[in-house]
């Protein structure tokens, strides 16, 4: 996945030229859309190639992973999870390697799994990847880590992205996600929120609704043929809004 920074501005355009008309609404609470968002990029990574053969441009979802970070940093400073410009910078290119993380260490975590017959440990495991909200992701990462660490040998069987999870990645990873979710803690500010906070929520909240339109028409393409497997991974749904616009 591409850094987010390659895509801040692009982004950060695509927000400020969205007028009133254009905005859409999460038609749920910020935590369980970020948590549907997240899903949904998830399931397309797996499916990437699926949906380029369908006629997605490859880097779309690249920019998406990166409206994804945006959507949790923005949430997390509406609800005073940051303070400081140069800590939020910090944080965005911290958050956006947890994520990066987070995705190394499951398909590792899984390989592990197929030989374990602890169900407490499995169904632990599994449920590290249900919610791609940021306590979620730096959590899951912890727990992989000390998963992970137990099977030294067997996790050097497999390496994600030509990566070897070896000791150093384990440390720099769990590192890495107390240090965040320490810095999530630090609530700075309460109360009523400035009104460019509320805004910029709003908006990045649309770029990514309109996002999973997007993801969604090539995935029905991709799956004409298998409307089962279409209906289980892409028909998860928010409530209505009134624009379904996608984007070019």
């Amino acid at each position: 996945m591409a850094p987010v920074i390659e895509f801040q501005q692009e982004i950060e355009n695509e927000m400020a030229a969205l007028t009133a008309e254009d905005l859409r609404k999460a038609g749920c609470s910020g935590s369980r859309f970020t948590d549907i968002f997240g899903n949904i990029l998830a399931q397309a990574g797996k499916d990437r190639e699926y949906l380029v053969n369908a006629g997605m441009p490859a880097a779309k979802l690249d920019r998406y992973n990166a409206c994804l970070v945006m959507l949790t940093y923005i949430y997390g400073t509406r609800h005073g999870a940051t303070c400081n410009t140069e800590r939020n910078a910090y944080f965005r290119e911290q958050m956006t390697q947890a994520i990066v993380d987070r995705k190394r260490l499951s398909v590792v975590a899984q390989h592990l799994l197929k030989s374990c017959t602890d169900n407490t440990i499995i169904k632990n495991i599994q449920r590290q990847s249900s919610s791609s909200s940021i306590t979620a992701v730096l959590n899951a990462n912890i727990a992989y880590v000390a998963f992970i660490k137990e099977h030294p040998k067997r996790a050097s069987e497999i390496r994600p992205g030509g990566v070897t999870i070896d000791q150093a990645f384990l440390t720099a990873a769990h590192n890495r996600a107390a240090d965040l979710l320490a810095l999530k803690e630090m609530v700075v500010k309460k109360g009523t929120q400035p009104l460019s906070e509320v805004d910029s929520l709003n908006r990045i909240v649309t770029l990514c609704r309109n996002a999973m339109t997007d993801i969604k028409k090539f995935a029905s393409a991709a799956f004409i043929d298998d409307i089962s497997y279409l209906k289980k991974h892409y028909r998860i749904t928010t409530a209505r809004s009134r624009r379904t616009k996608t984007p070019a």
